[in-house]
């Protein structure tokens, strides 16, 4: 809800921010899977808007299931944000 970052609007200031995500990609949430991904969009977008000029890198990282072949997966910080 991005109604619950209103009180931080105004306390970030113009410079550098890194922001990682890490999320449970275990098979319990595959039907979640394009609702998380439109949420950490919109939050992405939120921040962008609020931080105009400022440097902002994120990254993500997915956990899953023991049994899976690949346990995490990383995506490394960037500024390429899509």
């Amino acid at each position: 809800d991005m109604q619950s970052l209103k009180p931080y609007e105004m306390t970030v200031f113009k410079s550098s921010l890194d922001i990682m995500f890490i999320m449970d990609c275990t098979g319990s949430m595959t039907p979640w899977g394009n609702k998380c991904r439109d949420e950490l969009n919109s939050i992405i977008e939120k921040i962008l808007s609020f931080n105009q000029g400022s440097q902002i890198n994120v990254c993500f990282i997915g956990f899953r299931d023991y049994g899976d072949k690949e346990r995490l997966f990383c995506f490394p910080f960037t500024n390429k944000i899509e």
